[in-house]
Order: structure tokens, then C-alpha cells, then sequence
């Protein structure tokens, strides 16, 4: 029993004698005189208190003395309990102390965001282990392990060699020299006995004075604003890593407005034009040029410089889009290069032996609709009870203003999804209605109720039969499963001819 508990149920007692005392005294009754050999002796107070009062014997008295007994009796308890809250949020205070000094989890460096790295090494970087015996070291001057080249062009190239000089008392060993990302690579050199650099085998032993190099390069290509990348360097010294930083603030060669050209929804006749602007971030005066490879049929790109000089090199220019008519069917998401004619420093030429140039890269996007379309390819009746029906719909659209959707033209011919024939076909109904005020058709496809032989999965096809020259027919998929026990909300109707549900 903990101390609050025995405290309150002191209390109870003494309040329980004092309310039977004060009900005796409340009759009034004369209190008989007591009698010396009956009357209750007070509790006897420790030796190191003599100067204590005793508690009187008269019943008032008595009660008043119990009462204030209780009352200290119940402060006592309401002290405990405050003191019990106290060291519970105490010990909370504590747990929450202990997990703040937890090593956070690090922080993405800048540039590799959205990696998937979350700051933790990337893989095949893991911190070594090194020998805390070891006496091997290499060092770098101080800084000398960071190289930071400052605002540089997008598409930007970077190199730069990192020395360093093996100084311990034991040959060093380098195991790996690890980019991360692969946003660098790194090429390790080592002195010979004669000064010479020459390229170093990994795991082979490096004297104490040799030097070092480490020659790493940073690709800025796709990168923006501050960005950063490092070396991991595994050796066999008591750390067992060094970590070369690059880093650099990526501006961009060119500005895009706006950064691509969507059309959105347009039809195979159709023709629209639109235009961006591109310039150069720095005022540099270019030539430049469209990358039309695999473009698709119905686009045209025009690059137009708008302040030429007699070279025609320009830091402006408009680049007028149009697509249309021909466009294929479908959704067109078109990446479209536009590369200059200025040659990125440090960049390794190409496999035809050209030097990279600083280009930027554009979408086009269209959705492009047929002379007739449907808004959706299927008719799916999900779960669905025998002797029941179900509608679906499905609405074609001519989007050909010389041509003019009726009931007589629009047919639908059942089969199965491989065969010409379909068992259920005849379990099923179509029919066509025009939509007020469009060029419009709603196809409802209603079951007639399945038999109850038909259980488990049914699928096929209906043909809609759209009288168009150019797009004459779809191919739309009927699918949906029966069953006897099937719960289906707003189904469960037995069969009226006639009257769909």
C-alpha cells in the first residue's frame, strides 16, 4: 500500500469518528462525567516533545482536536501526491534529456536532394573502420581537403587535383577512392622513388613523404543553386576515411519563359501555335539550334534569334512552336534540346569528337483527340447477381464539326474478347441516346439478367459502330463477375423488360 493510500484511509476513519461524535453531541444528551478508569488515554507523545499539550477530554474539545488530525491528516496526503506528480515529471524531463542527446540524423548535403539518400551515406560509402593501432596518416594542408570553384555555368565541367602526403610512422594504404552519387571521379596518383606521379593500385603500400594526388571532377549538368559532392578515401589509418569536398553555386546558361509549351487538348485537324522565350543568363551572344531528332509528325519548331548581330549570334531568341494538323492520336510529351554553339571548359569531347556545348532542353505536350472520341474504353459491371440488371454508359463525341452524330449511324455489335461469337451476348442490351445540345452519343449497355448457370467472371467486347470515315469503329472491353451471393448496392432488382434499372 503506498503512502497516499494509507494516508486517505487514516483520513476516512478519523472523519468516520467524528461525524458518529458530532451526531452524539447534536441529541443533547448531557455527556455522562467520565470516568478516569474508562476514559480513552490520549496518545502518548515522543519523548523529545514533552512540551506538547495534551488533547482535552471534553467532547468538543475532542472533536475539534480530531478534526484538525484529519485536516493535517489530508494536507499530509495532498503533499504526497503533489511530490509523487513532481518526480514523475521529473523522470520525463530526464527520458526527454537522454533522447535530445541522440545524434540527429543528418541533413541532405546541398545539390542531392531527393537522392533518396536522406543524408545517410550513399551506397557503397559507408564509414569505415579504421585500426585504432595504426600509425599510417594522411594529411592535407589545412582546407586544402575542400574546393569550393564558386558561381560557374550550368553545364559547367570542374576539375581540380586534392594533394595530400603520407606522414606516419607506417605505410599508408589507400583501399578506395569513392565518389558519391556519381557526381564525381576521382583518379588517385602517387610518387614514385624517383617524384614521379604515376597511377596508384589500390592496396599497395605508400612510404611515409610520399605525396599524392587525387584528381576529381564535378559535373554540374541537371544541377542548380549551391551544390556539392565528396570523395570518400578508405585507408588503413585509425580513422579509416577522409572525405574530399567540391562544391560550387550553379547558375544557369540560359533562362526559359515560360519552361514548356502545353497545348492541352486539341484534335487531329486542329492547328495551334505558341511561343517561349530563351535567353542567356549572362548577355553571352550565341547560335542556336533545335534538336529535332524524333520529333513527332505535326510538330514544327522555328528558332528565331531577336537580337542578331551580323553573325547572327543573339542573346534572345523566340522559339515558335506549332502543332498540328496530323498530329497522331494520343498524349505528346516531346523533350526538345536547344544547344548552343559554346563550348563547355574542361568537358571531354564527344564519341565524334566534338566539344559538349552548353544546351537546355524544353517539353511540348499535347492531348490529341480524334475526329470522334470515347470518354473511356470499358464497361465494367463489377459484381453482379443473376436475374438482375445493370447499366453502364459510355458517351462518344464527334469533335469533326462537318460531320453530325445520329441514333441511324451509331450501332453496337456484341462478341467475345477472341471470338466472334459471345455466349452472354444475348444476356445484354445496348442503346444509343442522343445528349441535348452536343454532338454527343450515350451508348448504355444493360445486362437483361445473367442465368444462374453463369457464375464467376464473364468478359467481352462491344463494337461501337461510329459511321465516321476516319475513325469508323471502337473496340470497347464488357467485363464484371456473377454471383449468387454477390451484395451489390443499387442492384438486386429482378429482370422488367423494358425498364432498366
Amino acid at each position: 500500500m503506498t503512502r497516499m493510500q494509507t494516508s486517505l484511509k487514516a483520513l476516512s476513519a478519523l472523519a468516520l469518528g467524528a461525524v458518529l461524535t458530532v451526531g452524539c453531541s447534536d441529541q443533547g444528551a448531557k455527556a455522562p462525567q467520565a470516568n478516569p478508569a474508562q476514559a480513552p488515554v490520549p496518545a502518548q507523545q515522543p519523548a523529545q516533545q514533552p512540551a506538547q499539550a495534551q488533547p482535552s477530554t471534553k467532547p468538543g474539545d475532542q472533536n475539534a482536536a480530531m478534526a484538525e488530525k484529519a485536516k493535517a491528516e489530508a494536507a499530509a496526503a495532498q503533499a504526497a501526491a503533489e511530490k509523487m506528480k513532481a518526480d514523475a515529471l521529473a523522470a520525463q524531463k530526464a527520458a526527454q534529456a537522454a533522447q535530445a542527446k541522440q545524434p540527429e540524423k543528418p541533413k541532405a548535403e546541398p545539390g542531392h536532394e531527393g537522392h533518396g539518400h536522406d543524408g545517410m551515406p550513399h551506397p557503397g560509402t559507408e564509414t569505415a573502420s579504421g585500426d585504432p593501432n595504426s600509425k599510417a596518416k594522411l594529411t592535407f594542408d589545412i582546407g586544402a581537403d575542400t574546393k569550393n570553384f564558386g558561381k560557374v555555368m550550368q553545364g559547367d565541367v570542374l576539375n581540380h587535383i586534392f594533394e595530400a602526403v603520407s606522414v606516419g610512422d607506417e605505410d599508408l594504404i589507400i583501399r578506395q577512392a569513392k565518389p558519391t552519387c556519381g557526381c564525381t571521379v576521382a583518379d588517385v596518383k602517387v610518387q614514385d622513388e624517383k617524384g614521379d606521379y604515376v597511377r596508384y593500385e589500390y592496396g599497395k603500400p605508400i612510404p611515409k613523404g610520399r605525396k599524392i594526388q587525387f584528381n576529381s571532377t564535378l559535373h554540374t549538368q541537371n544541377k542548380r543553386q549551391q551544390t556539392s559532392s565528396k570523395v570518400n578515401i578508405m585507408t588503413n589509418e585509425a580513422r579509416g576515411q577522409a572525405i574530399l569536398s567540391l562544391e560550387a553555386y550553379v547558375e544557369p546558361f540560359f533562362n526559359l519563359s515560360p519552361m514548356a509549351l502545353n497545348f492541352a487538348s486539341m484534335g487531329t485537324r486542329d492547328t495551334a501555335t505558341d511561343k517561349m522565350i530563351v535567353t542567356t543568363a549572362r548577355g553571352d551572344r550565341i547560335k542556336l539550334n533545335p534538336i529535332l531528332e524524333g520529333m513527332p509528325n505535326g510538330l514544327k519548331v522555328d528558332v528565331k534569334p531577336v537580337d542578331a548581330d551580323a553573325d547572327g549570334r543573339a542573346t534572345r531568341f523566340e522559339i515558335n512552336v506549332t502543332a498540328g494538323p496530323g498530329l497522331q492520336e494520343g498524349s505528346i510529351v516531346f523533350s526538345l534540346p536547344l544547344r548552343s554553339d559554346v563550348p563547355i571548359p574542361g568537358a571531354e569531347r564527344l564519341p565524334n569528337g566534338k566539344e559538349p556545348t552548353y544546351e537546355v532542353s524544353t517539353s511540348i505536350m499535347a492531348t490529341v483527340r480524334g475526329s470522334v472520341s470515347l470518354n473511356q474504353q470499358f464497361y465494367s459491371f463489377g459484381l453482379c447477381k443473376p436475374n438482375t440488371q445493370m447499366s453502364k454508359t459510355v458517351r462518344l463525341t464527334s469533335h469533326d464539326p462537318s460531320f453530325k452524330l445520329t441514333p441511324e449511324l451509331v450501332s453496337v455489335t456484341l462478341k467475345g474478347r477472341d471470338t466472334v461469337e459471345w455466349e452472354h451476348a444475348r444476356h445484354f442490351q445496348a442503346t444509343v441516346r442522343p445528349v441535348p445540345g452536343e454532338n454527343s452519343m450515350d451508348i448504355e449497355l444493360s445486362t437483361t439478367g445473367l442465368p444462374d448457370t453463369v457464375t464467376g467472371s464473364f468478359n467481352g467486347t462491344a463494337v461501337i459502330k461510329t459511321g465516321h470515315p476516319e475513325k469508323p469503329s471502337f473496340d470497347v472491353v464488357i467485363s464484371g463477375v456473377c454471383r449468387a451471393s454477390a451484395v451489390v448496392p443499387g442492384a438486386g432488382v429482378p429482370t422488367v423488360p423494358g425498364k432498366p434499372q
